[in-house]
């Protein structure tokens, strides 16, 4: 949650208590931690690494996917 409250100006005290509330309602909705991984996407550097790498293959505001033919072009590409 703690990526998705940026576009507001909350305070550290104020995020940390969303995203243990966000959690709570997660839990308490019956979503099973020994099933699924629960994270604050801020403490997960590769979660904004891949935000960023997908912004820039956007097109125009909306989402654009590599086809393997264009990926293949690509030097570091392994299929």
């Amino acid at each position: 949650m703690d990526l998705h409250v940026l576009t507001v100006d909350h305070g550290p005290a104020r995020t940390l208590r969303l995203n243990r509330q966000a959690a709570t309602l997660l839990l308490a909705a019956g979503v099973a931690p020994e099933r699924r991984t629960l994270f604050a996407q801020g403490h997960v550097s590769e979660h904004t690494g891949l935000a960023d790498l997908m912004a820039c293959v956007a097109n125009d505001g909306m989402a654009y996917v590599a086809t393997d033919g264009e990926m293949r072009r690509v030097i570091r590409y392994t299929a």
